[in-house]
């Protein structure tokens, strides 16, 4: 959208006032990176756990630096057989649904993009994608990146990839998701390119 916009002169594609980049439609940019903030070696908060470091945790998830609490949450999923089976069952629930698509109308574009979806959903995947996108239930929300392929005519998301959430951290009001760049600052989701799934246990 931005190149075929500049190519014709015309104003840059935004959303919510934000540029759409085209090609970072296409790369995976919420990654692991080696050495950086985005590591893939997760830290083990729950050996030597005490009272006191626990409130530390939360205390610093209530400020936004959530870190600790999503590496405790990950280490409770991998130890307490009882808490993993409960959160599994939930997880299969949703991702084995039978999904069908109708289309909106009768009419020749609405049966199209029905089509459209249900060629889509022939993939095959979406069932392990929904899984990775329930990882919400036991950490509060869950983003998954969409890496989208924008060779033919219709764009399709070519995968998706789950973001570990020890790479993201909230904004100060609590409300808006951040990625953690190169240097851990926590910059906005670009538009287009993430599903948020946020768990309503409590208002």
């Amino acid at each position: 959208l931005e190149e075929r916009a500049h190519h014709l002169g015309l104003p840059r594609v935004r959303h919510i006032s934000r540029p759409i980049v085209l090609q970072k439609l296409r790369e995976e940019i919420a990654g692991p990176t080696v050495g950086g903030v985005r590591s893939p070696v997760a830290g083990h908060p729950a050996q030597g756990l005490t009272p006191q470091r626990l409130a530390g945790i939360l205390r610093s998830a209530e400020h936004g630096d959530a870190t600790a609490y999503f590496e405790l949450a990950e280490e409770m999923e991998e130890k307490d057989l009882h808490y993993v089976s409960v959160l599994g069952t939930r997880k299969r629930q949703v991702s084995q649904l039978e999904i069908t698509v109708e289309a909106a109308g009768d009419d020749a574009d609405s049966q199209a993009d029905a089509q459209l979806l249900r060629d889509w959903l022939d993939r095959d995947c979406l069932q392990d994608d929904l899984f990775d996108i329930m990882d919400a239930v036991g950490k509060g929300f869950s983003v998954t990146e969409l890496i989208w392929d924008l060779s033919e005519k219709q764009w399709f998301p070519a995968r998706l990839e789950w973001v570990d959430p020890r790479w993201l951290k909230l904004d100060e009001t609590q409300r808006q998701i951040l990625l953690k760049d190169e240097n851990g600052v926590g910059q906005p989701l670009d538009p287009f390119k993430y599903v948020v799934h946020r768990v309503r246990a409590k208002s």
